[in-house]
């Protein structure tokens, strides 16, 4: 604790050298009545540092002009006091340690301090000590500069506003309310007030950042795959979903035909690892692939799964359901090895690779269907052997 009895004896000598070294009359006259007031506040305040009268100034003003003046004059007073440094125009140190957690009040200081005791206790890693003792100061340090003063005046308006935009929209990310929370826990039990605190907390979901994986000439070569002639259409539905989309090729196999909403051009699927709901957007090129394998590769079915009719999903379902994945052992594929094809099920209709099946596509003189997808239109299924109406197709 700094002490105030060698600032009280020597102040004068240092506004003498302020007036010898050419410092304006008021303000010398702005320093001594700041040196004065901290003489005589010092005990009455029980001050134990010049951090703690700048807090002082913080909570009785949000005037960044009139904070910026008094930081200054306190650097110049601190410098003098402590190191016997007289004021030659520059500026030699800052009043504060770098970080928001030196610009707190005491009372949110301690709270920090509080939680940093308790997780090193717990035995957690020094970094994550160090990152949510940080968002916790900075979460502490937004509501300290909007005038809360005290852990009981702390509001839920105050609160979900750090952590929203004046639009509604999430400011900040569920892994940074996760070290908030971790600090308002971890101090709760010296500071019970901070039980209200933390149920103000918003609901965020953890967002992580994609990561390109393919280059741009890798991307390059899988369009100019996909848009070839070697594909079938169903593999070229399914890459596409998964090139413009990201998902699992667990949530492409079992996507359904109800998952797609043509109307309003997007995708709705559970996702199998997670269980969460999830919505995407159905772009052009994804609705044209899906499309055409739908309307003329797909064979006649009443199952709404799309992808799973063909014999490689079957042999992936199959593979799953012993723990192995097609390509093991010999390197070759699955459908591939005759020997380790699985059996078409008698309940499904025939595949497409099938003979009976190409006999029935040569009677029916099916051909593919040419119209593009175009997003906003809405269009029903047709069923098969049927042609949509004229009204349905896209006009261009």
């Amino acid at each position: 604790m700094v002490g105030i009895d060698n600032l009280k004896n020597t102040y004068p000598a240092l506004l003498s050298h302020m007036e010898a070294e050419g410092y304006s009359e008021i303000y010398v006259a702005n320093v001594r009545r700041e040196v004065q007031r901290i003489v005589r506040l010092w005990d009455e305040r029980a001050w134990g540092s010049y951090q703690d009268v700048y807090a002082a100034y913080q909570a009785s003003s949000r005037s960044a002009s009139y904070l910026r003046e008094k930081r200054s004059m306190l650097r110049l007073v601190e410098q003098f006091d402590l190191r016997g440094r007289l004021p030659d125009g520059n500026q030699h140190s800052a009043l504060f340690a770098r970080g928001a957690y030196h610009r707190l009040l005491p009372v949110f200081r301690d709270v920090v301090d509080c939680y940093r005791v308790e997780a090193r206790a717990q035995g957690k890693k020094e970094s994550t000590v160090k990152v949510e003792s940080s968002n916790g100061s900075s979460f502490f340090l937004v509501l300290q500069t909007r005038g809360f003063a005290s852990l009981e005046s702390i509001t839920e308006r105050a609160v979900l506003s750090f952590f929203a935009s004046q639009g509604g929209r999430p400011a900040k990310s569920g892994s940074y309310k996760k070290h908030v929370a971790a600090v308002l826990k971890g101090a709760a039990r010296a500071y019970p007030a901070l039980a209200a605190v933390a149920g103000f907390l918003p609901e965020l979901r953890d967002v992580r950042r994609n990561i390109q994986y393919l280059s741009v000439d890798e991307v390059r070569k899988v369009k100019e795959a996909l848009r070839g002639d070697v594909l079938s259409l169903r593999d070229r539905a399914v890459g596409t979903l998964a090139l413009h989309t990201g998902l699992r090729g667990c949530d492409i196999a079992a996507l359904r035909t109800d998952s797609i909403d043509w109307a309003d051009d997007v995708i709705r699927l559970g996702q199998e690892k997670t269980a969460t709901e999830l919505e995407l957007p159905l772009s052009a090129a994804v609705g044209n692939a899906v499309w055409a394998y739908l309307a003329s590769e797909r064979p006649p079915t009443h199952c709404p799964l799309p992808v799973r009719l063909e014999q490689a999903a079957l042999g992936a379902a199959e593979s799953r359901e012993h723990g192995q994945h097609s390509g093991a052992g010999d390197g070759r594929r699955r459908d591939q090895d005759p020997s380790r094809r699985p059996s078409w099920p008698a309940y499904l209709p025939a595949p497409p690779g099938d003979r009976a099946a190409r006999e029935r596509r040569a009677q029916t003189g099916r051909q593919p269907d040419p119209r593009p997808f175009v997003p906003g239109v809405p269009r029903r299924l047709p069923q098969r052997g049927h042609t949509p109406p004229a009204g349905m197709r896209a006009q261009h």
